[in-house]
């Protein structure tokens, strides 16, 4: 079997539609893999565009854990909702560990942006690391509003 490529759930199943097949038209010739989390399982597993699914559970915490997947990968894929893939360093820190070919975000459901390893652990880190210095975007909101009333 070719090296597969690892979607990475992060959208509904109607947004990811979109996503499989701008990676279907990128990879032809190679498996699809989604990672998600098992309670939503169901709702792939007869797409036919899908090879398989990873279970990765999130419900108590999210993408605060690794993705496991110990095979070597073509490529991984994130969708984002925005275009600069800002607000989902989580996502892409559980996909650290994993032996890919090459890196993309999905924005706008099926445009397809490749970055390099390093790229892409630059957005996380700095992300976080932004998150950690000034807090989050909700949490500033809700000081400005406070000190203002």
């Amino acid at each position: 079997m070719k090296a597969p490529v690892l979607v990475v759930r992060t959208v509904s199943v109607e947004k990811l539609a979109a996503v499989l097949d701008a990676c279907r038209a990128r990879w032809p010739d190679r498996p699809i893999l989604v990672v998600t989390n098992p309670a939503r399982a169901t709702e792939l597993r007869d797409d036919p565009r899908i090879h398989a699914v990873v279970p990765h559970d999130t419900t108590d915490d999210g993408f605060t854990r690794p993705i496991a997947y110990d095979h070597p990968l073509e490529a991984v894929v994130v969708p984002v909702a925005n275009r600069g893939g800002s607000g989902y360093a989580n996502v892409l820190r559980a996909c650290r560990d994993l032996d890919a070919r090459s890196w993309f975000l999905a924005s706008g459901a099926s445009t397809l942006t490749g970055l390099s390893r390093g790229r892409w652990a630059w957005k996380w880190r700095s992300e976080l690391l932004l998150e950690r210095l000034v807090g989050s975007p909700a949490r500033l909101w809700r000081r400005l509003l406070v000190r203002s009333s």
